[in-house]
């Protein structure tokens, strides 16, 4: 969920450079978030094109590809940091439903729309029929590095940061609006992983 035109476009901004700055800093697991900083960063930017009235059914088909795009690049990101055959095997699943995905997103002529609603974007009912595969598929590649490497601070917090911020949510926003307003709350997963990195 986006709450207007200006947030979209200043998370667009901030996600780039931030995404930016974890990949030349490199501290740990940085690159990983930055490339899924970058890809939430998309999102926003479409979120700034569907206030501009861009094509609203080509939209919601850029915003379902682009969520699923998300969990795609993590897979990937963590295969080439961990190189083990369970990321391996992970990123081949990922990927094989990523491909289903795209090719259902483009032949399907589905009446799902992102809504703005006060100046609010909802688009929970374009993807809310599958969110919990989607919270299954961005989870694991998280289990999969505390597999590799085990818990260490900056994991911990992310996790941490992950399940609460689904918690609280969900809590609020139900299962409708889940997925849209999980992910808008993603960017504080970037401030946090970026500050952690700083100690």
């Amino acid at each position: 969920m986006s709450y207007g035109i200006k947030n979209s476009l200043l998370a667009w901004w901030i996600l780039v450079i931030l995404s930016v700055f974890l990949w030349f800093r490199n501290y740990q697991y940085d690159r990983i978030i930055a490339v899924l900083a970058f890809v939430i960063a998309l999102i926003q930017l479409t979120e700034y094109g569907i206030f501009n009235y861009m094509n609203i059914k080509q939209s919601a088909k850029l915003l379902f590809m682009l969520v699923w795009l998300i969990v795609f690049m993590l897979s990937l990101s963590v295969l080439i940091f961990t190189k083990n055959v369970v990321s391996f095997m992970w990123t081949i699943i990922v990927s094989i439903l990523f491909l289903i995905i795209c090719i259902y997103t483009l032949t399907n002529q589905s009446n799902n729309i992102p809504i703005i609603n006060d100046n609010k974007l909802e688009y929970g009912y374009v993807i809310d029929d599958i969110y919990w595969l989607y919270i299954i598929c961005f989870i694991v590649p998280f289990i999969i590095l505390i597999y590799h490497y085990g818990l260490d601070t900056y994991l911990m917090v992310s996790i941490i940061y992950i399940v609460l911020s689904m918690m609280i949510v969900y809590y609020i926003f139900g299962e409708k609006l889940f997925l849209s307003t999980w992910l808008y709350s993603l960017i504080g997963l970037v401030f946090i992983t970026w500050f952690v990195g700083m100690f």
